[in-house]
């Protein structure tokens, strides 16, 4: 149970089932902080999940999650850094930073995801960014670009500098990109926790399209999300069909609760 994980990390205790306010600080840590959100990412989510702390604790709560996450931070990291060497920007704008280096952790975040076959390639004017499955994230009219990061402006002038001293600190190189927006495209700038959740998403599609190839010759009538609906007592096919390794992710753990149900239904 990663939401129990997490709050353990948060509380410096063990934390089971029946710690269920402990519980849901852990989860909403989980979905509000992995791919680099901060105290005011932990707020807004958890007012949806019943979740209500003052932006004081929420800081608290995600300084505690980071340290003891330290592979995460530095995957953001190190995405980040890919992604702007590929794109092109200037060599200063992708190294690491100091309060990154003393992580100790970017050496095995890199050879890990170099296992793995990650990595970005520019191609024209498109960054493609490869998955471990062989597939890839596409970002069309890509390039470097040095703008005022806005969230790190809000939290400059909440600290009390003035609007020109804030916005000269809050510049920040990322990489840009033709984004789809309804029926037109715009331009969207992205860094290293969203790079992240893009990568962790199209992982988990990749795992769930996996298992229905593997499941073809069963009657599947619908999958969402992290679900396969199949008609008829196929339990043990499905259940090996959703946890057998795979061989482009070496060492991935993978779980399934596989149950019958006279109609599909959410629990």
């Amino acid at each position: 149970d990663i939401y129990l994980h997490n709050a353990s990390t948060i509380y410096h205790r063990e934390i089971v089932k029946a710690d269920k306010a402990e519980r849901q600080i852990g989860k909403v840590a989980t979905l509000a902080l992995g791919f680099g959100g901060g105290k005011r990412a932990f707020v807004t989510m958890g007012r949806g999940y019943g979740v209500h702390v003052p932006e004081e604790e929420a800081d608290e709560i995600k300084n505690a999650w980071r340290e003891g996450h330290p592979e995460y931070v530095t995957l953001w990291a190190v995405l980040d850094s890919w992604a702007l060497k590929a794109v092109g920007a200037p060599e200063h704008a992708y190294e690491y930073s100091e309060r990154v280096r003393e992580l100790d952790m970017i050496g095995h975040v890199e050879d890990n995801l170099r296992r793995l076959g990650v990595e970005f390639r520019m191609q024209g004017n498109t960054l493609w960014g490869r998955l471990p499955s062989g597939r890839a994230i596409c970002y069309p009219n890509a390039k470097a670009e040095y703008k005022i990061a806005n969230p790190i402006l809000q939290i400059l002038l909440e600290q009390g500098y003035g609007i020109e001293d804030a916005a000269s600190r809050a510049y920040r190189w990322r990489v840009s990109y033709w984004s789809p927006a309804g029926d037109s495209m715009l331009r969207d700038g992205t860094y290293g926790g969203k790079l992240s959740e893009n990568y962790t998403q199209a992982v988990a599609r990749d795992v769930i399209a996996e298992a229905m190839l593997r499941a073809a010759d069963l009657p599947i009538v619908l999958h969402a999300h992290d679900e396969l609906a199949v008609e008829g007592n196929h339990v043990e096919r499905l259940n090996a069909a959703l946890t057998d390794p795979i061989d482009w992710a070496p060492g991935l753990p993978l779980a399934a609760s596989v149950t019958l149900f006279d109609r599909y239904w959410k629990d």
